[in-house]
């Protein structure tokens, strides 16, 4: 039962990566679990590995020493939470991109309903609120509304523009004949892939922001697109090490500063609000010419000029995800009893 809880709690993380602007972060402290994802992580070491290694050669002692490093890194914990994340992303990304495609402020209004009532959530973590504490919710809120306050419109227009003539040449096949392979472009995708997994463990950041703010977003669109395993591979072992290495950071920040940084990541929640508001400005990109477009590129917030049927779809399902949460809180607490 336990293991099965953790699994849904592993989906629920895998949605909120799949929308654009939600932090799986954020979702894992809604359901109360960041800390031990962030310990479990914390405990995997080169000795982890090594033991991995050590079973496999069947040598004495060697399943007894396996059983106590996948005891201190929460092995199961891990596992059930990343086979419900990838499980998730892969079963749902289509039918989630459709949602968002056809009925994105209802969608969005959920997810802003969920956060909205789940930001007591790590507030009430907090032991004692002194006015570090709170100057530290501030700091963090405002540097997430900043991602998108100081963005402007014809920037956002001019990256999704840039995102569709990538499109449109593939669906021309116009592609180089050789792949490009340079050690400086691996190393700047290492870094990159360790940075925006940093910024997506922590609750209101968008990894994928990050990769559009350090200009690699589009080059690894096109590393997926031309399956160059050379520049993926590069990707991913910057964030299997940014994974490692990001956490121990944070373990070590909740054990010696643990109020401020409860603080600070509850502002991180609250200021992910800006960002998911559902009601923003849009324009459109694109011709039928490229498949999917054309594409609504959604700009600054704004208030609905008119009460529809739409915005009384998305106040409805930002009143279920208030209540989502708040079930999902007094069913933890029972849990606990058990």
């Amino acid at each position: 039962m336990k293991n099965a809880v953790i699994f849904l709690k592993g989906i629920i993380i895998g949605i909120a990566n799949i929308i654009p602007g939600v932090s799986g972060g954020t979702l894992a402290l809604i359901l109360g679990i960041y800390e031990k994802l962030i310990e479990s992580l914390h405990n995997i070491s080169f000795k982890t590995f090594l033991s991995f290694i050590a079973l496999l050669s069947f040598k004495k002692g060697s399943i007894e020493n396996f059983k106590i490093e996948m005891n201190k890194i929460n092995a199961s914990f891990l596992m059930f939470l990343f086979s419900g994340a990838v499980a998730a992303i892969f079963i749902l990304a289509k039918f989630m991109n459709m949602i968002l495609d056809k009925h994105h402020e209802p969608t969005y209004g959920f997810f802003f309903g969920l956060i909205l009532a789940s930001v007591i959530v790590p507030y009430k973590l907090i032991r004692k609120r002194t006015l570090a504490v709170y100057a530290a919710m501030i700091i963090a809120a405002f540097c997430v509304a900043s991602s998108s306050i100081f963005i402007s419109n014809d920037k956002t227009i001019e990256k999704e523009q840039t995102k569709y003539e990538l499109k449109l040449a593939e669906s021309e096949n116009i592609t180089s004949a050789k792949t490009e392979y340079s050690l400086l472009k691996a190393g700047i995708l290492f870094i990159a892939g360790a940075v925006a997994v940093s910024a997506m463990i922590l609750p209101g950041i968008s990894g994928s922001f990050m990769l559009l703010l350090m200009g690699q977003y589009f080059i690894i669109l096109k590393a997926v697109s031309e399956f160059n395993i050379f520049y993926l591979s590069a990707t991913g072992l910057g964030i299997i090490a940014g994974l490692l290495a990001f956490t121990k950071i944070l373990n070590y920040l909740l054990s010696k500063f643990y109020d401020i940084t409860m603080g600070f990541l509850t502002g991180l929640v609250a200021g992910s609000l800006y960002v998911i508001w559902p009601f923003k400005a849009y324009v459109a990109v694109g011709t039928s010419a490229v498949k999917g477009y054309p594409q609504a590129v959604y700009l600054n917030n704004i208030f609905p000029a008119v009460i529809d049927s739409s915005v009384a779809a998305t106040v409805l399902l930002a009143s279920a995800g208030v209540i989502t949460v708040a079930i999902m809180i007094i069913a933890e607490k029972k849990f606990k009893k058990f």
